[in-house]
C-alpha cells in the first residue's frame, strides 16, 4: 500500500476503495456479491501481490474459496471497475497463471487520504483546523472489524489504528477550534500519536506484504 507522503496528486475520476466505515467501492454493488468483491478490493489494496491460495483463505478462513470462486469475484470486480481514460484495467488481467493478483494503484482510498490530509495539517497548528475538519468527515461510521471469515483480518493494524487517529483528531480540532492561535499542543501531540500509530500500520503492511 503507498505510503501517504508518497502519493502522486490522485485521478479523482478512478474508483475509491471506503474503509472508513463500511466496506464499499466506487461502482461495486451493496448486494449480492457485491459486498465480497468490494471486500477483495479492500485487501488486494493492503495486501497487495497474493497468490491465488493465499486470497481464497483470507477470504474465508473457514471455508476456503476455491480458485474458480476467487476468478469469479475477480472479473465482476473488473467489470464494475472498468478502465481508466487511457484504457487500462483498474483489475488488470494475469499475463500467466502464476502472476500475482493486483489492482492498479491509480484506485484511491479513503484510508490514504485521511493520513494524507492529518500529516498535512499537524505542522500547520490553528491553520491546520480546516483540513482537521475535513479528516473527521470522511470517517462514515466505525471502521469495519473483523470477524473469524473476515478478510480484513489482515488489516487489522492499520483499520486497528483508524479510531486513534480519529479520536484524536477530534481532540486536536476541538483545541485548535477553541484557542485559534493559542497554545494547542496538547491537542496536537494527540493527533500525532493517532499519525504515528497509523504510520506504523503501514510499516507493519510493507513488512508482510510481499508475495506469498
Amino acid at each position: 500500500m503507498p505510503k501517504a507522503e508518497e502519493c502522486k496528486a490522485p485521478d479523482l475520476h478512478a474508483p475509491e476503495i471506503r474503509v472508513l466505515g463500511p466496506v464499499e467501492v466506487t461502482g461495486v454493488d451493496s448486494t449480492g456479491h457485491g459486498p465480497r468483491m468490494a471486500q477483495l478490493a479492500a485487501l488486494l489494496y493492503f495486501r497487495p501481490g497474493r497468490s491465488a491460495g493465499v486470497l481464497c483463505a483470507d477470504m474465508d478462513p473457514v471455508s476456503p474459496w476455491s480458485t474458480s470462486t476467487l476468478n469469479a469475484r475477480m472479473q465482476g470486480l473488473r467489470s464494475s471497475l472498468g478502465s481508466d481514460s487511457s484504457g487500462n484495467l483498474y483489475v488488470p488481467r494475469r499475463k500467466v497463471g502464476e502472476d500475482p493478483y493486483r489492482i492498479a494503484p491509480g484506485i484511491r482510498c479513503d484510508w490514504t487520504r485521511f493520513l494524507q490530509l492529518v500529516e498535512r495539517s499537524l505542522p500547520l497548528g490553528p491553520a491546520g483546523l480546516s483540513d482537521l475538519e475535513k479528516v473527521l468527515t470522511l470517517v462514515r461510521g466505525k471502521p469495519s472489524r473483523t470477524g473469524p471469515r473476515s478478510p480484513l483480518g489482515e488489516a487489522q493494524v492499520e483499520l486497528a489504528a483508524v479510531d486513534d487517529a480519529r479520536q484524536c483528531t477530534g481532540a486536536s480540532a476541538k483545541a485548535q477550534e477553541r484557542s485559534r492561535g493559542g497554545n494547542s499542543r496538547s491537542g496536537q501531540r494527540c493527533c500525532t500519536r493517532g499519525a504515528g500509530a497509523a504510520r506504523a500500520g503501514d510499516r507493519e503492511a510493507k513488512r508482510s506484504s510481499g508475495p506469498t
